[in-house]
């Protein structure tokens, strides 16, 4: 797949992630609440020993401003400079997304069951959605808007096989 091919696979309209897309390619997703914060992500490719990776920076509606291809750290760079705006990191020899959404409320890791798991079972994203929810330091909308989310982008395969 060339790099915009991979982007616009995942990103509908330069928008948001498409949820459609991770059913019909049966990735496991998660959602996170917060953002992944650089060091976060720093530690995560450190963990996963991550080589090369894309990332992709783009405003709601508009096609990516930036585009890097290339070793983990560069990629980081990008990360850093562009965290205000929507981000698409690709792990590619992982198999591994990493959407962060410009609101910066949550963000959503998707892609091979296997890697998702090592991600998870880190220890680096502790804090839980639940208690996101529950802190009760945001508004009514916020809390729904963010449970919509939850639910749209929360994928887990339990079965590899559909028999006929």
């Amino acid at each position: 797949m060339g790099d915009m091919t991979i982007f616009s696979t995942y990103i509908t309209e330069n928008k948001e992630l498409n949820s459609k897309v991770l059913m019909e390619k049966q990735l496991k997703s998660t959602v996170f609440p917060e953002c992944a914060s650089i060091e976060e992500l720093l530690i995560v490719g450190e963990k996963l020993r991550v080589g090369q990776c894309h990332v992709w920076c783009y405003y709601y509606g508009s096609p990516p401003h930036i585009h890097e291809f290339g070793f983990f750290e560069d990629c980081m760079r990008v990360v850093r400079n562009e965290y205000m705006t929507n981000v698409l990191l690709y792990l590619s020899n992982e198999n591994a997304f990493f959407w962060l959404p410009e609101e910066h409320e949550y963000f959503v890791v998707f892609g091979d069951t296997g890697t998702l798991g090592k991600i998870e079972n880190s220890e680096i994203f502790t804090y839980q959605f639940d208690d996101y929810l529950n802190e009760g330091i945001m508004s009514d909308g916020t809390r729904s808007f963010l449970r919509k989310m939850l639910a749209k982008y929360s994928v887990t395969w339990r079965c590899c096989k559909i028999r006929n």
